[in-house]
């Protein structure tokens, strides 16, 4: 039986999620205050039912203490640090996330409140985006606690793959909740193509055609994909010509300008945009860091990046971006796998892919063999192939869009059955 104060904080530690959930993109400060609500009835709670004692950690519980090692040894080794501790913080919270979902329990009623909150939070983000996109205030489609088009797609698109995974799981599929997650996954598909990011489109595309291949026997998810891709496109074309939209016809231009400039007799190098050629430089700068910074195996330490010295590295020839009135120095190199092989290094960079390696192994043992779909299965592959394909091109696990990847990941372990009651685990 649970006492009082156990039922408040069970209730605490479902609101927390619950407003964490709603408020990443969104809403900074209550961010933090969800984070504070779900942390204290989740530990609150355990502490009282006396669940909180040691047993032997299962496979995906020594997946994130690997990853939280590498970034502590690291840390260590380059100690101290310009940022402190700040970047081995962030790894641990997010690693922190995901094993207290992976551990939660939560039943399919409380999984599906956590659904809509994501799923709620992007909408409202979109239409507070929206608002500031064609008010003339924001350039771009973006999500305000994500100042960045780049990083905004890449959490618009972990969190439509949630979307798509609910509206084809049987366990969820009443009349109510296929009309609004299917709703939902169609606005957020027109809205990724307003943001414009190649990067997500590449991966939704690549990650829709994994999904049909694997489920290629349920022909209702070819045609659903087939029918809200259509129906956007039509939407996207002719809300283009009508408004006259100048935000809206760069978008288009960004798809078609390779075609024009090859067609015209430029060479591929002329194709360039300039954020393209600044990419470039970025992940030569990366390379050569990694190479000549004396830093190959343990990296520079978390949260780093930015402060490694840019201009004692040597190169071909000099770099488009040292020559920009705006460059102050190295952000990050627009590839996940650079940007961790420059932190935490080799060591830190064998650990990522490891994760990423035991979440497809996972995935690939647990894949369905029967009508029914979890999910929890399609928002794992979902986030994979994100973490694969935008992982070439920007960061992933990282800041709000590694708190959303940990959420899904950590369910989707429980989902496939890596957790097991009992202190003999």
């Amino acid at each position: 039986m649970y006492t009082t104060s156990q039922r408040w904080l069970s209730h605490t530690e479902i609101l927390g999620l619950y407003l964490l959930a709603f408020a990443l993109p969104t809403m900074e400060s209550v961010k933090w205050a969800g984070l504070s609500l779900y942390l204290t009835g989740t530990l609150g709670g355990s502490w009282l039912a006396g669940r909180i004692s040691w047993r032997r950690p299962q496979r995906f519980e020594w997946v994130l203490i690997i990853m939280v090692a590498s970034a502590l040894i690291s840390t260590l080794a380059n100690w101290p640090l310009p940022g402190g501790t700040s970047g081995l913080e962030k790894v641990l919270t997010y690693c922190l996330l995901g094993w207290l979902v992976y551990t939660g329990g939560y039943n399919r009623k409380q999984i599906w409140g956590l659904m809509a909150a994501i799923t709620t939070g992007v909408l409202v983000g979109l239409v507070w985006s929206a608002h500031d996109l064609f008010g003339g205030r924001n350039p771009h489609l973006e999500f305000h606690s994500i100042p960045n088009l780049n990083r905004s797609a890449i959490y618009h698109l972990i969190a439509m793959f949630v979307m798509l995974g609910i509206f084809f799981d049987a366990n969820f599929r009443s009349p109510r909740s296929r009309l609004f997650f299917g709703c939902s996954f169609v606005v957020a598909l027109f809205a990724l193509f307003v943001m414009g990011s190649r990067a997500a489109l590449l991966g939704f595309l690549t990650g829709s055609f994994v999904l049909a291949v694997c489920l290629i026997r349920k022909r209702i998810i070819w045609l659903w994909l087939f029918m809200g891709l259509t129906a956007v496109m039509a939407t996207l074309i002719v809300t283009t010509i009508m408004t006259d939209n100048p935000i809206l016809k760069s978008r288009m231009q960004k798809f078609t300008h390779y075609y024009h400039d090859l067609r015209s007799g430029g060479g591929l190098e002329a194709t360039l945009t300039e954020s393209e050629r600044v990419r470039w430089d970025y992940a030569k700068l990366a390379w050569a860091q990694i190479t000549q910074g004396g830093h190959f195996l343990l990296g520079t330490g978390p949260g780093t990046y930015k402060y490694f010295d840019a201009k004692s590295l040597e190169f071909d020839k000099p770099l488009y971006i040292f020559n920009k009135q705006s460059w102050t120095g190295p952000s990050h190199p627009h590839n996940e796998f650079l940007w961790r092989w420059v932190e935490v290094g080799l060591l830190g960079l064998a650990v990522h892919v490891g994760f990423l390696g035991f979440l497809a192994f996972t995935l690939y043992r647990n894949r369905p063999n029967s009508d029914a779909v979890s999910w929890a299965w399609i928002a794992g592959v979902g986030f994979l192939v994100t973490a694969l394909i935008c992982g070439l091109f920007n960061t992933v696990l990282t800041s709000e869009m590694g708190w959303l990847a940990m959420l899904v990941v950590g369910l989707t372990m429980r989902n496939c059955g890596e957790y097991r009651e009992g202190p003999g685990a």
